[in-house]
């Protein structure tokens, strides 16, 4: 009986707060609605402009037709283990360097198996301690990170370049 009573109780304040809800619509001025609806549709304007399978930002090196495209590829974290206990982070940042048009269509197609197969080889270099506390390689990484990009036949990849590259120790490798 009592699970009843509680039933009803969040059925009415359900209705209760639709009903305010429809109530403060209707109390709106006439120009607030307007401005609202605006927003609305400018916003599914602007997502409706944006292909949904372009999720890899790219820009050209030096603004010329024929200079290399930059594809941004994301943010990736990678643990760094120390007798088997997690002591630092690697935090890397990272863009790929191709030649066209057609090589950036093609990333941004396997968007997913591109970021995996950094993932697996950013570990890879972690299990065979070329990324650890005391040293990170840049060259080695950006190195591996492009042969393993190639080896599955990712689309022209030429270089390898880093925003952002760093260990960060946690607060247990500390003590």
């Amino acid at each position: 009986m009592a699970m009843m009573k509680q039933l009803a109780i969040i059925a009415g304040l359900s209705v209760l707060a639709g009903v305010g809800g429809y109530g403060a619509g209707l109390a709106l001025p006439e120009g607030d609605k307007e401005k609202h609806s605006e927003v609305v549709e400018s916003s599914t304007e602007a997502e409706a402009s944006v292909p949904s399978d372009q999720t890899l930002a790219v820009e050209q090196s030096d603004g010329d037709e024929n200079s290399p495209l930059i594809v941004s590829i994301g943010q990736f974290t990678v643990p760094i283990f120390a007798n088997d206990r997690p002591q630092a982070v690697l935090l890397a940042q990272m863009k790929i360097q191709v030649g066209n048009y057609d090589q950036v269509r093609e990333l941004t197609r396997q968007t997913a198996q591109v970021r995996s197969q950094v993932i697996e080889t950013l570990f890879a270099l972690e299990r065979a301690g070329e990324v650890s506390l005391g040293a990170i390689d840049p060259k080695v990484i950006a190195d591996s990170v492009r042969a393993d990009l190639d080896s599955p036949g990712y689309a022209g990849v030429q270089t390898v370049l880093f925003d952002r590259l760093l260990v960060q120790e946690s607060a247990r490798a500390a003590r």
